[in-house]
């Protein structure tokens, strides 16, 4: 199962940052065994600056709003309803 998710936000001098990750969650189980493995990748940074908001790769190339908003709406709203 893969799912995107908004990490815990920061503020620095100012500045309030977080992440959208892709996280995977994989469990699997044969007879009495059960194993689990996870993954969690960043998708974008998310960065709120002098009351602007702005998204980019992991890597720093600027992805639209609109983009992010299109994949996951519910977590742009987030980001922009929690305190800072």
């Amino acid at each position: 199962m893969t799912r995107l998710v908004l990490d815990q936000d920061r503020t620095i001098a100012g500045t309030r940052m977080a992440v959208i990750s892709d996280v995977e969650v994989e469990v699997t189980s044969r007879q009495v065994l059960m194993a689990g493995t996870g993954r969690k990748t960043p998708r974008f940074v998310l960065i709120e600056q002098f009351g602007e908001l702005m998204a980019f790769t992991p890597r720093g190339s600027s992805v639209p709003l609109s983009e992010v908003e299109r994949l996951c709406p519910a977590l742009l709203t987030e980001f922009a309803t929690r305190s800072a």
